[in-house]
């Protein structure tokens, strides 16, 4: 059990993208954690970090009282390319207001190129960390 339950979490926080692919036959997802193409977001990585600095607006409180860390979002990007289900994987428990920030980014990002399996497309978890650090 203890064994299985170690595999387990190895396996959950080893991978930054799990895929999931919707059973036609039944009403189960099924959930890959490899896939043939992963999503991408529209110009690639380096857009993306040009579309957080942009967008990004630090809190003012956090300002104020020095908070810094990393923040994980867990998100999905659906077939269709869309962000959905965004949600704090591992926050900032002291600044909510971080946290309320991510979020904001995280669903305001423009449609992703899907992930595809079997040259279907595939509904795709992604997992972001967001850094907040003062200069």
């Amino acid at each position: 059990m203890l064994k299985s339950l170690l595999i387990f979490l190895l396996v959950v926080y080893t991978f930054n993208v799990f895929c999931q692919e919707e059973s036609s036959s039944q009403n189960t997802e099924e959930i890959f954690t490899f896939v043939d193409e992963e999503a991408e977001y529209p110009g690639g990585l380096d857009r993306m970090a040009q579309y957080i600095s942009r967008n990004f607006r630090y809190p003012t409180r956090a300002i104020e009282e020095g908070i810094e860390g990393r923040i994980f979002v867990l998100f999905v990007i659906n077939k269709r390319g869309k962000v959905t289900k965004a949600s704090i994987e591992k926050g900032l428990p002291e600044c909510p207001e971080c946290e309320e920030e991510a979020l904001r980014i995280i669903n305001g990002m423009p449609k992703w190129k899907p992930a595809r399996k079997n040259g279907r497309k595939v509904n795709c978890y992604f997992r972001l960390p967001l850094n907040f650090a003062l200069e």
